[in-house]
């Protein structure tokens, strides 16, 4: 956790320390700076243990359409840490932006069978009504049961 922290703040204080840098000429981008994807990655390799380093390069990845780089790395960080419901949450929706619905719905479900967060079964059971999979109407029915219990409310 102090790895992470650490990275975090080495990472900003990198960003602040180029956006600080003035040069008379602000339209000329100095050969020495590096683009926001090049330091990520100089970063993580400072600071590999930087869960939140390494999901901003998958951001940026996925931003750019580079689905493959973003998959890559998430499978990495997934190899590390099998347990994580947001990476294979993370790992579900690039792969449904990249247009592979089976394999996002498979990693939604196993996100869910780690930790069935609400927004998780929301996701998987639109993507189950979008392929008019009949799952999808145990899964509403079953946010609608857990909502009613908690909020005591008998009516829709």
């Amino acid at each position: 956790m102090i790895k992470t922290s650490l990275g975090v703040i080495a990472f900003s204080a990198f960003f602040i320390g180029i956006s600080c840098n003035n040069s008379n000429d602000d339209n000329v981008q100095s050969s020495t700076e590096l683009n926001p994807k090049e330091s990520l990655k100089n970063a993580i390799r400072e600071f590999p243990d930087s869960s939140m380093l390494v999901q901003n390069l998958i951001e940026i990845y996925s931003d750019e359409g580079d689905y493959d780089s973003a998959l890559s790395l998430t499978d990495q960080q997934i190899k590390k840490d099998s347990g994580n419901a947001y990476l294979w949450n993370m790992k579900a929706t690039l792969l449904f932006e990249n247009e592979d619905t089976l394999n996002a719905i498979k990693s939604l479900e196993h996100a869910i069978n780690i930790y069935p967060m609400p927004e998780y079964l929301v996701a998987l059971g639109t993507i189950y009504a979008e392929t008019k999979n009949p799952k999808s109407l145990m899964i509403a029915d079953g946010l609608l049961k857990a909502n009613r219990v908690k909020t005591g409310n008998c009516f829709i």
